[in-house]
């Protein structure tokens, strides 16, 4: 099983991803993040491109092709 935390270290260096609370851990583990962050926030730019039905599928589709197929 995926530990919860991953998605926080994966993306806490990418520019369209937030963490908002009073810091982010060197180490994180679920506690420290339950602690120190209050929430995650996606840029505004990102956020008003996935309200749009069409871009947010070709964005999933992108993300299933990358990722997940090779796997297969």
């Amino acid at each position: 099983m995926t530990s919860p935390i991953y998605p926080y270290c994966y993306l806490k260096g990418e520019e369209f991803y937030y963490l908002i609370g009073s810091h982010y851990p060197k180490t994180p583990s679920a506690k420290s993040l339950r602690e120190n962050v209050e929430y995650a926030s996606l840029d505004d730019d990102l956020w008003q491109l996935l309200q749009d039905e069409g871009a947010r599928n070709e964005i999933k589709e992108a993300i299933i092709s990358y990722f997940i197929e090779p796997i297969k």
